[in-house]
């Protein structure tokens, strides 16, 4: 910043001396025509020459870079005198053959303020443009290798959205090819067997999750599935012997459970229901189904204390159900009857 400063005052001082000079030269000068032609050429020389010494003080640019100069900053533009020549002819009776060139008032041009972030903003500028461009760097494709969990995860995917657009077909193929790569994919496949049920094909979906149980056995999901399609097809002992008796495992879903609990129930199996539903009310002893289920198969077995008992514990849980209620109320008085008979009778 300070060389560029340094600059432009030398130019200024420079300017000035000029200035002065060549306004004392021409403050007056008087030129008499001479008498050859080669004279009068001469003369016309000298005197374009004074005149082309006035523009020489002119700042010279080829391609002067646009300013703002605000009114606060004008008085303080330094400024170039140029004195401009005025030829006056005098009377033709006293000098016919003299011209005088008189100096006219000075002008006063002001001398544009370069600022500094300009010209470093013009030096980046052309710096910038004359840089040599890079040449764009090259796209590079790499094949990547996809495991078989993310290969079979993405058919399973692709099944799903074509299971939404409608495609149920194209849904199964793709779950197919899924459990081909990933056997151990367990959505795949109870998604598979659930889109054979929904159009009807039974064998289909039956074979499908005896697949799944077979090889994983302890994925509980697919047995469950199988005994719902069976009890929906009017096959309820069979889907019972699926269930596999889950009250006597201790990792038995809380699904598998209810499902055998309930189908337990109306084949009237009071014992095998009490068992499914005594592992439910011990997991969480104020579910209120739980509750209801034990007490029921309780009272089917003839054991009327119990399911009295449980059916008073079943009606101080809160937000039942009205029609449970009403039952609940109503065999706890029929079995309050029996247990007075018997114990009139002396039976206990």
């Amino acid at each position: 910043m300070s060389v560029i400063n340094q600059m432009l005052n030398d130019i200024e001082h420079r300017e000035n001396q000029q200035h002065e000079q060549a306004a004392h030269k021409l403050d007056y000068l008087q030129v008499k025509e001479p008498k050859t032609s080669r004279g009068w050429l001469l003369g016309l020389a000298l005197l374009l020459a004074l005149i082309g010494g006035g523009w020489w003080l002119l700042p010279q640019s080829s391609q002067p870079s646009p300013v703002a100069i605000t009114q606060q900053a004008l008085p303080s533009v330094p400024a170039v005198i140029i004195a401009q020549p005025e030829v006056v002819k005098s009377d033709t009776a006293q000098l016919p053959a003299a011209v005088i060139v008189k100096a006219k008032a000075p002008t006063i041009v002001p001398v544009p303020i370069i600022e500094t972030k300009s010209v470093v903003a013009s030096i980046v500028e052309t710096t910038v443009a004359l840089a040599p461009k890079r040449a764009p760097s090259s796209l590079s494709i790499k094949p990547v290798k996809l495991t078989a969990l993310e290969v079979a995860q993405l058919k399973y995917q692709q099944g799903l959205k074509q299971q939404d657009l409608g495609k149920i077909t194209a849904a199964q193929q793709s779950w197919i090819q899924a459990l081909q790569v990933k056997p151990n994919l367990h959505n795949a496949r109870e998604s598979l067997a659930a889109s054979y049920y929904g159009a009807n094909q039974i064998t289909d979906a039956l074979a499908t999750l005896e697949q799944g149980i077979l090889s994983f056995p302890t994925h509980q999901s697919f047995s469950v599935m199988t005994a719902q399609i069976l009890y929906k097809q009017q096959r309820p002992k069979l889907a019972l012997v699926k269930l596999n008796s889950p009250y006597s495992r201790h990792d038995s879903s809380d699904e598998s459970l209810a499902l055998a609990g309930s189908i337990a129930q109306s084949l009237a199996l009071w014992p095998q229901a009490q068992q499914n539903y005594q592992v439910l009310h011990q997991r969480q002893p104020h579910h209120p189904k739980w509750l209801i289920g034990l007490a029921i198969s309780l009272d089917g077995q003839g054991k009327a204390v119990s399911a009295r008992d449980k059916y008073q514990q079943f009606l101080r849980l809160p937000d039942l159900d009205q029609a449970l209620s009403s039952y609940a109320d109503e065999r706890i008085i029929q079995l309050e009857r029996h247990i007075e008979t018997r114990e009139n009778n002396g039976k206990s």
